[in-house]
């Protein structure tokens, strides 16, 4: 399988993304990279540490507290709103943990996706409570709304599950 994603979306600013801008400076020439990060001052100093790819954009979002079947969870400010283009590849790996329903920010992003839609969902932190019931109501949602999707969860030191659509079923299956 040879997935090039042209548009890729990453909450989290981090690890994944130095692999992600690295593998646009040398595979995905023509690829554009979006990072939602919370922390100003983070963004700052990892810029700092590390040159991002000239096609990596670092988008600063506060964060709000938001109440998800009676429990807090922390989601980035007007990130729904904000989003006008669409994704094919998804990094899924902040904000950081609530005790429940974490990353809540998932739920916004499936509820763009159609049909027709082709993509790859990496949700990170997959061991924690938090991120499971994310991910279970996002893929309800993908059969509510009729969307196929294929999903894989992969153990090591952490775990991390992948959503793909039939396109990239594939990604499910390493």
């Amino acid at each position: 399988m040879d997935f090039r994603p042209q548009h890729i979306l990453e909450l989290g600013l981090g690890e994944s993304s130095k692999f992600i801008s690295t593998y646009l400076d040398n595979y995905l020439l023509d690829s554009k990279h979006t990072i939602i990060e919370h922390n100003d001052v983070w963004a700052s100093g990892f810029s700092e540490s590390f040159e991002i790819s000239a096609r990596s954009q670092i988008r600063i979002f506060p964060l709000q507290e938001i109440d998800v079947n009676g429990h807090k969870c922390t989601v980035y400010k007007d990130l729904e709103e904000s989003l006008t283009s669409s994704f094919d590849l998804y990094v899924i790996d902040g904000p950081f943990g609530s005790k429940r329903y974490s990353r809540f920010d998932l739920m916004h992003l499936v509820k763009r996706l159609g049909k027709r839609d082709e993509f790859i969902i990496i949700v990170d932190d997959y061991n924690r409570l938090g991120e499971r019931d994310t991910v279970d109501l996002a893929l309800k949602e993908l059969s509510l709304i009729g969307v196929p999707h294929f999903h894989r969860k992969y153990e090591g030191a952490k775990t991390q599950i992948v959503i793909a659509s039939s396109k990239y079923r594939l990604a499910t299956s390493l």
